[in-house]
């Protein structure tokens, strides 16, 4: 009995060990997904302010109310540079009826636009040009790569 004792208490002290490790390796998983989920929705939240500001610098509809086009006309337009990753996830932005959505692998969320006009258009990040095109009076706000 007494050679089985230092094997029995090493074989517990390894498996000991080893849930101990396991069980960091899920705690640090966790809290890196947490963190990411965080930083993704402040970036996501500066991401559409940028978007936002943008929009409101190009589209000035109270300027040219009268000015009707029978073509389509590029009334204004501007080219930024969104990051290509949200918190090392990539990401894609589409306009839905009046609203930003942002979908990413962990990330997922909307931001209401003020403008009653039409969005198309999607970008995944990167050099983004948003263009104001008139057509008669129908205003849209177009956006894509670069």
């Amino acid at each position: 009995m007494k050679g089985q004792s230092p094997i029995v208490s090493h074989t517990i002290i390894i498996g000991i060990t080893v849930f101990i490790i396991i069980v960091m390796l899920l705690t640090l998983n966790y809290l890196r997904n947490e963190y990411q989920k965080f930083e993704g929705e402040n970036d996501i939240n500066n991401i559409c302010l940028i978007l936002k500001n943008s929009i409101e610098k190009i589209y000035h509809p109270e300027n040219i109310d009268n000015y009707q086009t029978n073509v389509s006309s590029v009334m204004g337009k501007i080219i930024i540079n969104l990051p290509a990753k949200i918190s090392d996830i990539k990401y894609n932005i589409n306009f839905v009826n009046s609203s930003i959505q942002v979908k990413g692998l962990l990330l997922n969320q909307t931001c209401k636009l003020w403008f009653n006009i039409t969005y198309t258009g999607f970008s995944s990040g990167g050099l983004t040009e948003l263009s104001w095109i008139r057509l008669g009076r129908n205003d849209t706000i177009e956006m894509r790569n670069v």
